[in-house]
């Protein structure tokens, strides 16, 4: 027989039985709500606490998203704020206290362009970091610059104390009064406007060492004055001044006593240089009277002058008349074959020449520049001696119609460029230009004078120019070029006006009697109105 589940005998007995009523299904489900609602409770407390969390990370996360944002959109204005103190720095570095005014006021108008730049997108947050780095950067900034002005200020204040100082160096070095050293050695007492002395200036410009500086630049003030006597050749002056005692408590011993050994080197160097020209003098005397005798131009009266001249020096007169026994005939042809050589080396150096700068018609080849017939034409002269006065004149001649063709064949157009024997880079041509034009603005309407200026000054610039090339084993540079014209122009001036060849380079004061002002006029003819 099949087994009845106690379940279905339960509800089958209670179907007989009297109805009890059973709530164990109600209490077993109030109990798991209580349990389920407990258990959402705290599900629910444990989703809060996680989601602040989850916020608190946000936010760091956030902030420091803000932060790099801020740091990053700051980097660029720092950069502008940088350029803006170098650039002060640099324009202002002898007034460094300009350069922190500009800076603060530029940097004031960077910062509030720059934020006020910030489009609605930007957080607020990042804006907020960003004013807080800016803000702070430049005040660093400010800082840093306020120790560079403090710097800098010092190192100006120095360079100003050192240029006084050599600026008194040079005063000593070129004056031998000892007032004038005195006065240059009291350098630290002069007083300024607000009754303080100099030494309080360089004490705060030097700190500890400002009392040593004092003393070294004393030094040397002192050193600078004995080198300038050193220069002018007065040994025994020197000794004078370090023997006194004036400069011991200034100049050291060990330098003192290299001093004195200077002094007397050049003491002794004077001395023998004394001796040296004496013997060179009573040689020249007697090698004159040797060539006079030769020649029969020695007169008693010459004769005379010269024994009164080597005994003025210290020599013996009795060798002159030795000296002119002893002028043979050997010597004398000598000289005259030493004459030929050089004469022979002369004429083949002008043929040489002559051949090149001419045509197959012995004539000046049409193509020659001016400067070949100058170069040619200076090369004669210098060789004249060795040439008879027919020969000379016969290479005058036919240098003079071609040299007289091309000056007057000078020309600049009307914006002043070189045309005709004018035209080219080269520097001999900016030079015949600059000539040219000299000549035609001082010989105005008289075209014999001016060709003959122009004749004048070419000739002497090529000479003095192959001159200026041949030491320096180059081609003429501009600075060769322009000295050379100055020179050759104001040599023509005063060929022109006699008067300004004695006037000195630094110039000579004139007052003109009609209008009561004085002038200063200069070699070259120039002049200043100097009141």
């Amino acid at each position: 027989m099949a087994k009845v589940p106690q379940y279905t005998q339960d509800k089958l007995a209670s179907s007989i039985m009297p109805v009890v009523v059973d709530n164990s299904a109600a209490q077993l489900t109030g109990h798991l709500k209580g349990n389920v609602d407990k258990i959402a409770d705290t599900t629910f407390k444990l989703a809060a606490e996680k989601q602040k969390e989850v916020d608190a990370i946000n936010a760091k996360i956030k902030n420091v998203n803000d932060t790099l944002t801020a740091y990053d959109r700051s980097i660029a204005i720092e950069n502008e704020m940088y350029d803006i103190i170098e650039e002060e720095k640099a324009n202002n570095i002898n007034n460094p206290q300009l350069a922190v005014k500009n800076v603060e006021a530029r940097g004031r108008e960077l910062i509030a362009t720059r934020m006020a730049e910030l489009d609605n997108t930007t957080d607020i947050a990042v804006k907020e970091k960003m004013a807080g780095i800016i803000t702070n950067s430049f005040r660093g900034k400010l800082s840093e610059l306020h120790t560079w002005q403090v710097g800098q200020d010092t190192a100006n204040a120095q360079g100003k104390i050192d240029s006084m100082i050599n600026g008194l160096m040079t005063r000593a070095s070129k004056s031998g009064s000892l007032e004038t050293l005195a006065e240059c050695l009291n350098f630290d007492n002069y007083i300024d406007a607000n009754g303080n002395p100099l030494s309080d200036s360089i004490k705060m410009a030097y700190g500890n060492k400002g009392v040593k500086e004092i003393q070294k630049a004393k030094e040397n003030i002192a050193e600078s004055y004995i080198m300038g006597l050193l220069d002018r050749k007065t040994p025994n002056q020197v000794n004078a001044v370090l023997d006194s005692g004036a400069l011991d408590s200034i100049i050291s011993p060990e330098k003192k006593l290299s001093l004195k050994k200077m002094a007397k080197t050049m003491a002794t160097a004077q001395t023998a240089q004394a001796r040296t020209n004496n013997l060179l003098s009573a040689y020249n005397i007697r090698e004159n009277a040797t060539i006079l005798a030769s020649e029969g131009k020695y007169t008693p009266s010459m004769y005379a002058a010269d024994k009164k001249a080597l005994k003025a020096i210290g020599a013996k007169d009795s060798t002159i008349g030795a000296l002119l026994t002893q002028f043979t005939k050997s010597e004398k042809i000598a000289k005259k074959e030493n004459f030929k050589k050089n004469q022979q080396i002369a004429h083949d150096k002008v043929t040489k020449e002559w051949a090149r700068i001419s045509g197959k018609s012995g004539k000046i080849s049409p193509n020659a520049e001016l400067e070949d017939i100058l170069k040619f034409q200076n090369l004669v002269e210098e060789n004249r001696e060795y040439f008879t006065g027919e020969q000379y004149d016969n290479y005058m001649i036919k240098l003079n119609k071609s040299r007289v063709k091309r000056v007057k064949d000078m020309r600049t157009d009307i914006f002043g460029r070189p045309q005709g024997t004018l035209k080219g880079d080269d520097n001999y041509s900016k030079g015949y230009t600059q000539i040219y034009k000299f000549a035609q603005t001082n010989y105005k309407g008289d075209d014999a004078k001016r060709l003959d200026a122009i004749n004048n000054m070419t000739g002497e610039f090529v000479k003095r120019a192959e001159r200026a090339e041949a030491q320096t084993g180059k081609p003429l540079t501009e600075a060769q070029m322009q000295s050379i014209v100055k020179g050759v122009t104001t040599r023509q001036t005063q060929r022109t006006n006699p008067h300004l060849q004695n006037i000195p380079k630094n110039g000579q004061l004139f007052k003109d009697k009609s209008s009561g002002r004085v002038y200063r006029i200069y070699p070259d003819g120039r002049r200043e109105v100097v009141k």
